[in-house]
């Protein structure tokens, strides 16, 4: 039987990252009743598309900015980094998000019915992967330009996007620029039904790659936390 290893990863990111937790989950859900408000918003609404669809980037940041100083604000809900609130409150990455795409990939990858629990299987469902790989620490900083550099401490900007069917308003993102890296340590024990896919080094570096084109954070499809691995070494 194998035994317990770590990995450790150095990542750099290649493109700014965008935070996904929502800063008022009331700001996010409020959705007020059909008013003049709610009139104007669904009127910029439509102006925003339009202009958008015709290139015009400028008239629909126009029309953003605009609506935002009458006094709309409750139609713009703040995604923001989670916060280390003991230690200086400094924008940090959760462990969970590079498991998370550590398990998708493994998926891809190793398709199979190790990774795939339905009801009524006496498999364990997909999520107790994560009592196999670890990732620490739990709070990644984020460090410029290299881990010799300074954490950063506070995002660079507060960047709008245009109003999608999902949210109801013009959704804001704290943004932090790239370039910048950050490292984590996965602990991987290979038991259970995932010994076999564990236990394989190789395959494990391979789904760690894949991984890392799953991106961090929010907008990832609109080309935001897109980020590479500087480092993936196994030590013992």
């Amino acid at each position: 039987m194998e035994k317990a290893y770590q990995v450790k990863v150095v990542g750099e990111s290649e493109s700014d990252w965008r935070g996904a937790i929502p800063d008022s989950i009331e700001a996010l859900t409020k959705k007020p009743g059909k008013d003049t408000a709610t009139l104007i918003y669904q009127a910029v609404k439509t102006q925003v598309e339009l202009l958008c669809q015709k290139g015009d980037t400028l008239g629909a940041l126009e029309a953003i900015e605009k609506y935002r100083r009458e006094g709309h604000e409750y139609d713009s809900p703040l995604n923001r980094f989670k916060r280390d609130n003991q230690n200086g409150g400094a924008p940090y990455m959760g462990a969970h998000c590079f498991v998370g795409a550590f398990r998708d990939s493994a998926k891809f990858l190793f398709p199979g019915k190790v990774f795939y629990a339905k009801k009524g299987d006496k498999l364990p469902a997909q999520e107790h992967l994560r009592k196999f790989v670890v990732v620490r620490p739990n709070h990644i900083f984020l460090f410029r330009p290299d881990l010799e550099g300074e954490k950063i401490s506070e995002p660079n900007a507060i960047e709008g996007q245009q109003p999608t069917p999902k949210v109801k308003g013009f959704a804001k993102y704290e943004t932090i620029f790239h370039p910048f890296q950050f490292q984590f340590t996965m602990q991987i024990n290979p038991r259970g039904i995932f010994s076999k896919f564990l236990g394989d080094k190789d395959k494990v570096i391979e789904t760690l790659y894949q991984a890392a084109l799953h991106g961090a954070g929010a907008c990832r499809s609109a080309g935001y936390g897109a980020w590479r691995i500087v480092e993936a070494e196994i030590v013992k």
